[in-house]
């Protein structure tokens, strides 16, 4: 019996995959494997042959954890409506302690265009993550300019 191994959270999260770079099949049988959607994975508002085909690439544990664009557009969303009674946004810093595909942080910054013009603030506590895709990839040509520092675990 031929078994193919299971594309999941447990593959990716805590076995081989999870500091590897994954190919666009390996993403795309996560999303099949576990969500029944090759697409599962959409980040900077591109499905996944199109943010690969542009050069973006992310490791295992990153198709897991990484917001899709569906929620980060919500939380955008969210965030902005809180933010529109403030009298003046317009410079606001933009925070994203968690960054390791950087798409929470571009959806934050699609709803609120004032923000640094544009711009954000970006860390993660692992080495692996701390450079995010957005700013690994420039070729995305994301409207996002984020500053990335790796920060400390304790």
């Amino acid at each position: 019996m031929n078994r193919q191994k299971q594309y999941d959270r447990e593959l990716l999260l805590f076995g081989a995959k999870r500091n590897a770079v994954l190919e666009l099949s390996e993403v795309q049988r996560y999303g099949m494997d576990s969500y029944g959607d090759p697409d599962y994975v959409s980040i900077y508002g591109m499905r996944p042959p199109d943010w690969h085909a542009k050069g973006a690439r992310v490791l295992g544990r990153t198709a897991v954890e990484c917001t899709r664009d569906g929620l980060g557009d919500a939380i955008g969303k969210d965030v902005a409506a809180i933010a529109a009674p403030c009298p003046d946004t317009s410079g606001m810093l933009v925070v994203d302690p968690f960054a390791g595909s950087g798409n929470t942080l571009y959806w934050l910054l699609r709803h609120l265009p004032g923000a640094l013009g544009p711009g954000g603030f970006a860390a993660h506590s692992e080495k692996h993550c701390s450079s995010g895709v957005a700013h690994r990839h420039p070729e995305l040509r994301l409207p996002l300019r984020a500053e990335w520092r790796l920060g400390r675990s304790r």
